[in-house]
């Protein structure tokens, strides 16, 4: 559920029992734990839940609020507007492809700069091309998102023919305990913005904010984001074309349903969308060249989607037994077990 880095790599056969990678030499041995025991026990979860790709963390980590310590009084509200600014303007890039996942979905000025964002690829977009939006987001229990509501909000200021140029889909879902956590913007397999930070305005951005990181990168890696984001698609269109699932979409999005599996899809244009979202493939976005050898390690987690093995788990647990000197986390907790 959980859409993470760690450090170096280059590629494998995913349909071999242990993936190889040519490059392996080059990992931190930090790195290396992570890396040889997600080949040695989830080589077939490469270029889904974990992959070893190059990428440069651009500036600074992203950090809310900024510029806060050693103050002792909370930052004045607006003191971090730029934020939500960031990502509506690595949203905005996107010329072909953009998969955006949060815990919930955008709302105040997280929700208005997205719709900036929009707008700008609406300007910006090929004639007769499309470009392709996924929104993924958790139904947490007794939370259900409205996803069509959401998805009124966001394209609502758009011209008449945006649904020629800009696809848009909003999708949740819950099984059991478990649903999406993950919180990425993946442009066109070159952009990407990951972290810990949620889209919520009163929280980060108003009276005494929560404190969380995020950063952004650029370079192959964002594939692994994109393809991250395309396990959890799948699960949501096998579960809807199910009866159950044809039933539910039928219900109010922000009605409550007691089920174990809950998951919603919303598409825009409503007539001329498809009910569910292409898969994405590294073929369809432009390549380009190598932009540096910095090397890294996405990795990604499903829960309760998985029913056995948890690579980025693993990965973990892998980096923390390598140490030999110094830990140090940034974390909201150490639980609870999900």
């Amino acid at each position: 559920m959980r859409f993470a880095l760690c450090g170096h790599s280059r590629k494998l056969d995913k349909y071999l029992e242990e993936a190889e990678d040519f490059d392996a030499e080059n990992l931190s041995y930090v790195g290396h734990a992570a890396y040889d025991v997600l080949r040695k026990k989830h080589a077939r979860h490469l270029e889904r839940l974990w992959d070893v790709a190059f990428g440069n963390v651009i500036g600074q980590l992203h950090q809310t609020p900024i510029n806060a310590w050693p103050l002792e009084e909370d930052p004045k509200d607006g003191n971090d507007d730029w934020f939500p600014g960031k990502m509506g303007e690595i949203l905005s890039r996107t010329k072909v492809w953009c998969d955006v996942m949060s815990l919930s979905p955008p709302d105040g000025l997280f929700i208005e700069k997205f719709k900036e964002g929009l707008k700008i690829i609406y300007d910006n977009a090929e004639p007769g091309k499309v470009v392709t939006i996924r929104m993924m987001f958790g139904n947490i229990v007794g939370m259900p998102v409205n996803c069509e509501k959401v998805l009124t909000a966001l394209v609502k200021d758009l011209p008449e023919d945006a649904g020629e140029r800009i696809n848009v889909w909003v999708g949740a879902w819950r099984k059991g305990v478990s649903w999406n956590h993950a919180k990425l913007i993946a442009v066109d397999g070159r952009y990407l913005h990951t972290g810990g930070h949620n889209m919520w305005d009163p929280h980060y951005l108003k009276n005494n904010p929560v404190h969380d990181l995020s950063l952004e990168m650029e370079g192959r890696v964002t594939h692994a984001g994109h393809l991250f984001a395309n396990c959890q698609w799948e699960f949501v269109e096998s579960k809807k074309t199910r009866l159950i699932g044809k039933v539910g979409s039928r219900l109010p999005d922000a009605l409550p349903i007691a089920v174990k599996t809950r998951c919603i899809v919303r598409q825009f244009p409503r007539k001329t969308a498809s009910e569910f979202p292409p898969v994405y493939e590294r073929s369809l976005v432009p390549e380009y060249e190598k932009l540096s050898d910095t090397q890294v390690i996405a990795v990604g987690r499903l829960g309760s989607l998985l029913p056995f093995g948890r690579p980025a788990d693993d990965a973990f647990v892998s980096m923390i037994l390598s140490a030999k000197r110094i830990i140090r986390m940034a974390l909201q907790d150490l639980g609870p077990v999900c």
